[in-house]
């Protein structure tokens, strides 16, 4: 019996340095509109990101809002954005003490101020589309350039939203880099706001 302890002690500990030494899942995104690895752009300290799971979602289709398994024990705040390994899940517009309501990118109340090569905008869904709109320096853009979140939000820049796949009177349709059928395990990002 005692050797059995020992081994299983050992092999937990085996299980956290493996955990602890691999890369962070937020440290690339998968861009599936180009079919390769991009390293992120934006700054995320580790220690300033919180893991969570989504734990209402709709039977799995993500519409205006989620439930996440974190709250205000954990530090989490409200208008902090919530991302995972492909980019700009959301944003949390509610804590309590063990869980928080998260408002999903694809809900029609998003507004996101954004940025891709200089341009700035604001995101919004019209339609259950993004479209960015209220365009500034939009001298050098092109569709399949990258979209992220700029920095006249309330948290951090450089988060990977999309991909410009249409341009038209002055407007930027966007394809989201987030599949929103896929969203279970995400990161809170806990910034000083």
């Amino acid at each position: 019996m005692r050797k059995l302890c020992i081994f299983l002690l050992a092999f937990i500990l085996v299980i956290q340095i493996y955990l602890m030494s691999s890369k962070n899942i937020f440290s690339i995104y998968y861009d599936s509109y180009r079919n390769n690895f991009i390293e992120k752009k934006d700054n995320i300290d580790e220690s300033n990101l919180i893991s969570a799971k989504v734990v209402d979602n709709y039977n799995g289709l993500i519409r205006d809002i989620f439930l996440i398994n974190k709250g205000k024990l954990d530090n989490i705040k409200e208008n902090s954005f919530v991302i995972n390994s492909e980019g700009l899940v959301g944003q949390v517009v509610k804590t309590y003490d063990h869980y928080s309501v998260v408002r999903s990118i694809f809900s029609h109340k998003t507004k996101i101020a954004i940025e891709t090569n200089g341009c700035y905008g604001t995101l919004g869904v019209e339609y259950n589309r993004f479209v960015i709109d209220d365009l500034i320096n939009c001298d050098d853009i092109n569709v399949n350039d990258a979209v992220f979140t700029s920095k006249y939000n309330y948290s951090l820049s450089n988060i990977l939203i999309g991909y410009i796949y249409k341009i038209k009177s002055h407007k930027l349709y966007i394809k989201p880099s987030v599949n929103k059928y896929k969203i279970h395990n995400v990161g809170v990002i806990i910034d000083d706001l």
